[in-house]
Formats: C-alpha cells, sequence, structure tokens
C-alpha cells in the first residue's frame, strides 16, 4: 500500500464537468489559502469563499438564496478588499 492520497489544489483541472463537480472538488482540495466570509448580516448573501494555492489569485465563491456561483482567478487583493469592508471573516490557512 503506498501512501495517502493528497487532495492538492495543484491537482485540479482546468475545467469542470459541472458547477456542482466545481464546488465539491474546490472545496475538498488542500490549499495554502482557504477563508471563509461570516455573511450573517447580509439579507441576501448566505457565504463567500476564497482558496488560493499560490497567495496571489484562487476560487472566489459565493453562496446566495438562489445558490453558489464560483469564480477562478479572482485576484487575492480583490478578495483582501472584500474583507476590509466586512471584517468578519474566520481564516483558516494551511501550510
Amino acid at each position: 500500500m503506498g501512501p495517502p492520497a493528497t487532495n492538492s489544489c495543484g491537482d485540479l483541472p482546468a475545467t469542470f464537468e459541472s458547477y456542482e463537480q466545481a464546488l465539491r472538488m474546490v472545496r475538498s482540495a488542500d490549499f495554502m489559502i482557504a477563508e471563509h466570509q461570516d455573511t450573517d448580516g447580509s439579507s441576501w448573501v448566505r457565504g463567500a469563499e476564497f482558496y488560493s494555492c499560490d497567495g496571489e489569485s484562487g476560487y472566489f465563491i459565493l453562496t446566495t438564496e438562489q445558490g453558489s456561483y464560483i469564480h477562478r482567478g479572482v485576484p487575492l487583493a480583490v478578495w483582501n478588499g472584500s474583507r476590509a469592508r466586512h471584517p468578519s471573516v474566520r481564516t483558516t490557512t494551511n501550510s
């Protein structure tokens, strides 16, 4: 038996078969930066997440009452700007 399988963000495909697959694979991968924003004060946003492999850009997931929307290639500076306006961010940083 070999070493345990890793779920590195570097192994994510360039394209996904569906939004559901993209959400599932991104949320389960290991990232250098994985942050979740508390959106309890919003009447329609249910969550915001940012995942980055390289600390420069990454995946942004916005969850509303209508569903989750995923964007790739979002600069970290854009995410940080959002956090500055909404400081209640729970942060998990993986090394």
